[in-house]
């Protein structure tokens, strides 16, 4: 670049010898005298000797001795890499104690506090006597070790590394890298968490230094004097309590238990950092320099810190746990790896065969299979055990010759016991069955063997029904409550719950506030179209027609208005409108599907309230429209629609009628679908109410009707008296709506529009979490998808 090199020092011969053309240049160190040192970065270097040194801090004279004073001063010391922390430890602890005395910044202090700070000071000269050799290792290609050690007291807790390196002669040697220290907390802390602080501050120190030589942290070797920290390193963290466990997790996340030793606090350098010492004594410690002794002379460093562990249980800061004690007998854990009948009595019939060998080697059986006797053999020594574990005071009374108790479950089969069996007694001695369908064995109930036997028969009948399964478990077993059992076994086979699933209907969400609400007929309307519809012409040799319905139905009640149009435009849909509005009234909001000659009629809407009167511009018809492909949402037109469409099919047939004709026919249909469902009014009955045909009034009204704020009592008394005369209608209209569940049973084809779930309970909520499901869809029954709950969202 150009730039000339300035200020720089070597203390290298060789190097300084290549620059002779640079001696005329003050900047340039290139004779070194032995006493001669270089100032670099806060540090003293001593290039002919390669070491650092550290001169004493002069004392500024001052009036007067404060806490400022005492912070400058201890801070005058630069110390970068922790070779002087045993000694300016003592500094630290000393501030931590005028701290607690809470004076000002330029306060001045106590003249105790005064003698001892200037005692301290008075030491820190003696850091001239301190040598630290700049090189660490032999060689850069030197085989290293890095070793760390922790300590703390009640004061001060730190950590110091040393790096051990090995000599082309094969011997070892040892010196101090770094160090940290941190003051004790006022807290007062016990012994073990400070040391397992200092821990944790040697793990952080190892992770920087790991990071800057390149090296491993996991291959560290790391040391403590504390057995209990050693303990807790070794333990389950989720046993210690928060304060200790979130210290061990850390270390742990850096490091692992077998790389933590223990050592002795006489061999334990850190155990400076905790206590501190003077600056002479550290210039001249063998211990704080180059570690424990057996780092340099040592072969198998690795093999130093036998202790005797403290068990887990005697560990300090534990959490109380509470033990539970479950015996299981040996039977149940051999029941509990199977899962079929078949594999169970197999399983049992090879280890019987393995006992029988180990006993007697010829009289096994050498055959690879096992025979029918095995398995009889092995199928009566589970039921024994099964009615072992089942009976016990029935099989102690019969041992006994005992009549058992008047209370037992098998009291009324007249029970007695053969080959260790309990077998039903019955009236059926006399008979020609077999043995085995006169004296069936007895089975518990709810008993795992019980459920395996169930389900083999179930599948060996090919899926059978609970009648059919339970006369075939009665040949040979007689479990109790047979039926439950059978009946559960089926409803429990995933195979036939699929082939003959269970529909279960969603609850249907409440009404609308449009639906329950007293208003004018059609003041809000629901609009849909229908069709088509084949028309012919008056005139011979014109062709056949096409034309739709349009249908509008009042929220409030259920009244219908029918119009017929010729195209789906939007401009028939207008006229259709018009004619609505003019024998129904101005509705105030209108509803429908999202039918393109909807959306574009909402378009043309307001232009078209123009030229009906200025003043119901600012009114305007309020158009709400469904969301698109949801048709269920307005189930209350297309139910009007359905109405229609069933007498509209009947008395058309294959005729077609003229236009004229058909608009007669559909307004006789508006009437006829107008009246009370049967669902509300049965025949014969006389609830006093009316239907919805005749409230329907020529209300040609544009502007909604405005508030009654001026009108006389008369006038509000008329109108309250028109009100309650549609109450009847609605009081019975509301009660058939107040139902949260549709009847779908009577039409199988409402089904087909529902995702129908199985084997689930619906919540008023949500569905539950975790349930496997099936989906209903245009395919045979055994190509349902099987889908899994999730997730549930509000």
């Amino acid at each position: 670049m150009g730039l000339p090199l300035r200020k720089w020092c070597s203390n290298s011969s060789a190097i300084r010898a290549r620059l002779s053309e640079f001696s005329e240049d003050p900047l340039f160190a290139l004779e070194i005298q032995k006493e001669d040192a270089v100032k670099s970065l806060g540090l003293h270097w001593k290039p002919a000797e390669d070491e650092f040194r550290f001169y004493g801090v002069m004392k500024v004279n001052t009036s007067k001795t404060t806490k400022r004073v005492i912070l400058s001063d201890l801070n005058k010391v630069f110390d970068p890499l922790g070779f002087l922390v045993p000694v300016l430890i003592k500094g630290k602890i000393f501030i931590q104690q005028i701290w607690q005395l809470k004076v000002d910044w330029d306060s001045t202090l106590p003249e105790d506090i005064q003698r001892r700070w200037d005692i301290f000071y008075t030491e820190l000269e003696d850091l001239r006597l301190v040598k630290v050799p700049r090189c660490t290792s032999v060689t850069a290609r030197s085989q290293i070790e890095i070793h760390g050690f922790c300590d703390a007291s009640q004061e001060a807790y730190g950590a110091c590394v040393y790096v051990r390196s090995k000599d082309q002669s094969h011997k070892w040697h040892s010196r101090l890298l770094c160090a940290r220290s941190r003051v004790a907390s006022l807290k007062g802390e016990s012994i073990p968490r400070l040391e397992l602080s200092g821990a944790l501050t040697l793990v952080h120190l190892i992770s920087k230094l790991a990071s800057a030589w390149e090296v491993n942290c996991r291959e560290c070797y790391l040391w403590t004097d504390s057995t209990i920290v050693l303990g807790w390193l070794n333990a389950q963290a989720i046993r210690l309590k928060v304060y200790v466990a979130n210290r061990v997790t850390q270390i742990l996340e850096l490091t692992d238990p077998k790389q933590w030793r223990h050592i002795s606090t006489e061999e334990n350098p850190a155990d400076m950092i905790s206590r501190g010492i003077s600056a002479r004594l550290l210039s001249n410690s063998e211990l704080w320099w180059n570690g424990p002794k057996w780092l340099s002379d040592s072969d198998n460093a690795s093999i130093q810190g036998v202790y005797s562990p403290i068990e887990e249980y005697n560990l300090p800061e534990q959490r109380p746990l509470q033990l539970s004690l479950v015996i299981v007998a040996n039977i149940d854990k051999i029941f509990q790896h199977y899962s079929q009948w078949n594999r169970l009595r197999k399983g049992v019939a090879w280890l019987r065969r393995f006992i029988e060998f180990l006993r007697s080697k010829s009289l096994v059986s050498k055959t690879k299979y096992l025979t029918l006797g095995e398995l009889k053999k092995a199928e009566h020594w589970i039921l024994v055990r099964v009615q072992a574990e089942a009976f016990p005071e029935e099989i102690s009374a019969y041992k006994a010759n005992k009549d058992i108790s008047p209370r037992s479950k098998l009291k009324s089969l007249a029970p007695f016991m053969r080959n260790g069996l309990i077998l039903v007694g019955g009236r059926l001695s006399n008979s020609d069955l077999t043995e085995e369908q006169k004296y069936p064995i007895v089975l518990p109930y709810q008993h795992k063997i019980t459920k395996l036997i169930f389900t083999h028969v179930h599948h060996e009948l090919l899926h059978c029904g609970p009648q059919l399964l339970l006369s075939a478990i009665r040949q040979v077993y007689w479990p109790l409550k047979g039926r439950l059992l059978a009946r559960y076994t089926v409803h429990r086979c995933i195979p036939c719950v699929r082939a003959k699933p269970k529909f279960q209907i969603p609850l249907m969400a409440p009404l609308p506030q449009q639906r329950v609400q007293c208003s004018r007929p059609f003041s809000i309307t629901g609009v849909d179209f229908a069709g088509p519809v084949m028309t012919r012409s008056g005139s011979r040799g014109r062709v056949n027609k096409k034309a739709w319905i349009s249908l509008f139905i009042c929220f409030a009640t259920k009244a219908v208005h029918i119009e017929v149009v010729e195209d789906l435009t939007s401009q028939s849909f207008i006229a259709a409108l018009r004619r609505f509005m003019a024998r129904r009234g101005k509705p105030k909001e209108v509803w429908s599907d999202n039918g393109t000659n909807f959306v574009g009629a909402r378009k043309e809407l307001t232009t078209y309230l123009k030229s009906i009167e200025s003043s119901s511009v600012e009114e305007g018809i309020s158009w709400h429209f469904n969301p698109p492909s949801a048709p269920h949402f307005g189930g209350l037109w297309e139910s009007a629609v359905k109405s229609a469409k069933y007498h509209l099919a009947r008395v058309l047939k294959d005729s077609h009628l003229t236009v004229t004709e058909l608009q007669t026919l559909m307004c006789q249909i508006e009437t006829t679908t107008g009246n009370f469902d049967e669902s509300v009014q049965e025949e014969g009955e006389n609830t006093g109410g009316e239907d919805s045909s005749h409230e329907l009034v020529l209300d040609n009204e544009i502007i909604p009707p405005q508030s009654d704020r001026y009108s006389t009592p008369k006038s509000k008394k008329q109108n309250n008296s028109k009100v309650q005369k549609m109450t009847p209608f609605q009081k019975e209209l509301l009660s058939n709506l107040a139902t949260t569940e549709e009847d779908v049973t009577s039409d199988p084809k409402t089904i087909s529009f529902l995702f129908i779930v199985v084997l689930l309970y619906i919540t008023k909520v949500a569905l539950l979490l975790h349930f496997i499901m099936l989906i209903q869809q245009n395919v045979v029954f055994k190509k349902w998808l099987v889908s899994f709950t999730l997730n549930v969202e509000d």
